[in-house]
């Protein structure tokens, strides 16, 4: 399954975009090139987590939480407030 997103160079201020997800279909006797197929629409939420440099993290947020999957193991964390 591949992910093509409709932004090519996201903002530094991103904080959620949309993207369309497709699944490579196998090639069909007789027919030339690479084929897609569909597969469901995806928004992407951007970690929350303040970097020790001070700076906004740029990582995919896990699914249905706040941080990427190395702020999720951080103790201390500091998070970005909700917009």
């Amino acid at each position: 399954m591949g992910v093509f997103a409709k932004a090519g160079e996201l903002p530094s201020n991103w904080f959620i975009f949309k993207t369309a997800r497709y699944a490579k279909r196998e090639t069909d006797s007789g027919r030339t090139g690479v084929h897609y197929d569909f597969v469901e629409e995806a928004l992407i939420s951007r970690c929350r987590a303040i970097t020790l440099k001070g700076g906004w993290c740029k990582n995919e947020a896990v699914p249905d939480q706040k941080v990427c999957k190395t702020h999720a193991r951080a103790a201390n964390l500091e998070l970005k407030p909700d917009a």
